[in-house]
């Protein structure tokens, strides 16, 4: 199965290590899961979109991991 944002994290989280940044929002499935996973293990900083995500699974199933630090609105993110 494809994975692209997982990927994505992976690789992120193994060059920037404890500078990584993993924010995952609106989506459908829980690609991004398992690489919210690695960046946590590097010591890096993770976020979810909160239930305003018009398509919540893939923030619910981060969440439901454990691997997010923060659970905010997205629009909180544009502050």
């Amino acid at each position: 199965m494809d994975r692209p944002v997982d990927e994505f994290f992976r690789s992120l989280s193994e060059d920037q290590k404890n500078r990584a940044l993993g924010v995952v929002l609106s989506g459908t499935g829980s690609d991004g899961t398992i690489g919210l996973e690695s960046v946590k293990a590097e010591g890096g900083i993770t976020f979810a979109q909160d239930a305003s995500a018009k398509f919540d699974s893939m923030p619910r199933s981060a969440i439901a991991a454990g691997h997010v630090d923060f659970v905010i609105p997205a629009l909180a993110l544009t502050a």
